[in-house]
C-alpha cells in the first residue's frame, strides 16, 4: 500500500507568545492593567466563560473588595493566561490556527504576533443554539400552519413497531433517546403520503382520517409532530444548506404565502435577520469592540421572545492566523514517513476491536447465517445491540429520574507478541541498566519486524510537534502520532492511493 501526502499543512499556535506569559511575572508588570488594556484576553476569556468575564469587569470597576475573591479571581485568570500562551490546543480564541504549504526549503513560521492585522476570528452561532431558535419559531401559532412535515429520517419499521431518534431539549442541552410507537395502517399511509413533505392542514385532510371530527385529526396530527414521527423543514442538519439561511428563507416564503399580511412573520424575520447580521459583524474581525457587540447581540436574542440560550454555548469562535512566507520542510515530511514506517513495525499485530469481535459473536450465536437488516442487529431490545450498553439513561417509569450505571472496569487481557515484547523488554532492562532515558533502536532491528500498514486507515492525519533547535537554527521532528480525523488534532493528511 503506498501512501502519499497532501502538500499543505494546518499549524497551531498559542494565541500569545510564550514571553508574553513570562513577562506577566515581572515585578514591574500589573496583571489587571495588562487585561484591561489587551482586548484579545478579555474576547477569549468571554468566548470560554462569560461568568468569569462578568467577574473580570467588577474587579476591573472596583467593585470586588474582598480580598480571598480577589485572589482566586487572580488565580482563574492566570491559568487562562498561561493556557492562552504556552499550549496550541484548540479552545475558542486560545489558540489558532495556520495554514502551510510544502517547501524544499528549511521550515519557517511566520506567525503574526497578537497584535497583527493577520489575526481574525471566524464567528458563527452554535448548532445547539440554532436548534433552540428553529425550534422556538416551529412552535409559533402564526408559523407552524406554514410548514412542511416529513418524516423523521431516523424512523425505521421493526417488527409491530416504528422505531426512530426523539430529541429533547433542556437547559443543559440536547440529549437524545431511541423512542417507538406501534404500528398503524393509518401512520403508514401518512408517512408515504408525506414523504416530499406536506402542511398541516393537507396531513388534517388525509382522505383515511376523514372519517374523523377536524378537532380530533387535528389533535391526531399535531401529537404525531409534537412526538417527532413528522419533522418540519425548520429543523437543523449536519449538511447542506446553513441553517441560518434555512430559517430566513422559510420566512421569506410563509411572508411570501401570506401576501405580506401576517405581521407577526415580518417582525420575527426581521428580528432574526438582525442577530445574524450581527454574528456576520463580529466574523472576520480583530478583537476591537468585540466586548460591546457581544452585549448588544445578547440584547438582541432576548427581543426575539422566551429564547433559552447560554452565552457560554451560544457561538463557535476560532482564531484564524494568517502566516506570512511561511512553509514546511519536506524533509520533515520524509522524517515522518520512516517514523510511520517504525511505529507500524513496532505495534502489536492483528488486534481486533472488542467490540466489533463480541458482536459478530453474539451475531452468529443468535441469526447464524440470516441476511439481517443492521437497524434489527444493532437494536438494544429487538436484536443483540451493539458495544458499551452502560452510561447514563433515562426511565420514565421514574419520572425524569435520571442515574448513572455503575461502570465496572472488566479485567484487561493482554495479548503477548513473543518477538515483539521480548525486544522491548530487553530495550527496557538495558536502558534501565544503564541508567539511560533513552532507547536506541537501529534499523537493522527494526527490518526484523514486518510492516503493518493494514492497520492503517485509507486517509488519516498526522500530528507532530516541532522543536527549535538553536544550534543550525532547523525545526525539527520532537513526536508523531495519527488517527482518524475525529481522534486526533491534525498536522499533516497522507491519502491511500
Amino acid at each position: 500500500m503506498t501512501y502519499t501526502h497532501f502538500n499543505k499543512a494546518i499549524i497551531r499556535t498559542p494565541a500569545l507568545p510564550l514571553s508574553f506569559f513570562k513577562k506577566i511575572f515581572e515585578p514591574t508588570t500589573d496583571i489587571w492593567e495588562v487585561i484591561r488594556q489587551n482586548d484579545q484576553i478579555r474576547i477569549a476569556i468571554h468566548y470560554a466563560s462569560p461568568e468569569l468575564s462578568e467577574q473580570i469587569n467588577l474587579y476591573l470597576n472596583n467593585k470586588i473588595t474582598d480580598s480571598k475573591k480577589k485572589e482566586k479571581l487572580e488565580k482563574s485568570v492566570l491559568k487562562y493566561l498561561s493556557r492562552m500562551s504556552t499550549r496550541s490546543t484548540p479552545f475558542g480564541t486560545f489558540s489558532g490556527i495556520s495554514v502551510v504549504e510544502e517547501s524544499h526549503q528549511n521550515t519557517q513560521l511566520c506567525i503574526p504576533n497578537a497584535k497583527s492585522d493577520y489575526n481574525h476570528v471566524k464567528v458563527k452561532f452554535d448548532m445547539e443554539f440554532l436548534y433552540q431558535l428553529s425550534d422556538y419559531v416551529e412552535k409559533q401559532e402564526y408559523v407552524f400552519p406554514y410548514l412542511k412535515y416529513k418524516p423523521n429520517n431516523s424512523l425505521y419499521k421493526l417488527g409491530n413497531k416504528y422505531r426512530y431518534v426523539e430529541v429533547s431539549l433542556e437547559q443543559g442541552g440536547k440529549s437524545y433517546d431511541l423512542s417507538s410507537v406501534e404500528y398503524s395502517e393509518i401512520i403508514e399511509e401518512l408517512l408515504k403520503f408525506s414523504r416530499e413533505g406536506r402542511y398541516i392542514h393537507e396531513m388534517i385532510d388525509f382522505d383515511l382520517i376523514k372519517d374523523y371530527s377536524y378537532e380530533e385529526r387535528s389533535s391526531f396530527i399535531k401529537e404525531l409532530i409534537n412526538a417527532q414521527i413528522f419533522m418540519s423543514e425548520l429543523k437543523p442538519s449536519t449538511t447542506g444548506e446553513s441553517h441560518e439561511n434555512i430559517i430566513i428563507s422559510t420566512l421569506m416564503r410563509i411572508d411570501s404565502e401570506c401576501q405580506g399580511k401576517n405581521t407577526e412573520i415580518q417582525k420575527l424575520k426581521k428580528k432574526i435577520e438582525n442577530i445574524l447580521n450581527k454574528v456576520a459583524t463580529l466574523d472576520n474581525q480583530n478583537f476591537e469592540n468585540h466586548t460591546q457587540e457581544l452585549e448588544e447581540l445578547y440584547q438582541s436574542i432576548r427581543s426575539i421572545g422566551n429564547l433559552y440560550f447560554t452565552k457560554s454555548k451560544l457561538l463557535q469562535a476560532d482564531l484564524i492566523k494568517e502566516p506570512n512566507n511561511s512553509s514546511f520542510d519536506s524533509e520533515n515530511i520524509r522524517i515522518i514517513y520512516e517514523a510511520m514506517d517504525a511505529l507500524t513495525r513496532l505495534s502489536l499485530k492483528g488486534r481486533e476491536n472488542s467490540e466489533l469481535k463480541a458482536f459478530k459473536k453474539s451475531f452468529a450465536k443468535r441469526y447464524e447465517n440470516q441476511w439481517v437488516p443492521v437497524a434489527d442487529a444493532v437494536d438494544m431490545e429487538y436484536g443483540i445491540g451493539y458495544g458499551d450498553k452502560s452510561g447514563t439513561h433515562k426511565n420514565y417509569l421514574v419520572d425524569d429520574f435520571q442515574y448513572t450505571a455503575r461502570n465496572r472496569s472488566p479485567l484487561t487481557k493482554i495479548t503477548w507478541d513473543n518477538s515483539l515484547h521480548d525486544f522491548w523488554k530487553d530495550k527496557i532492562l538495558a536502558g534501565l541498566s544503564n541508567h539511560s532515558s533513552d532507547i536506541e533502536i537501529t534499523e537493522s532491528e527494526l527490518k526484523k519486524f514486518p510492516k503493518d500498514e493494514k492497520s492503517l486507515n485509507a486517509t488519516f492525519c498526522v500530528s507532530t510537534s516541532l522543536v527549535s533547535n538553536e544550534e543550525n537554527n532547523k525545526k525539527n521532528i520532537l513526536k508523531i502520532r495519527w488517527g482518524t480525523y475525529s481522534q486526533l488534532p491534525y498536522w499533516k493528511i497522507f491519502n491511500n492511493r
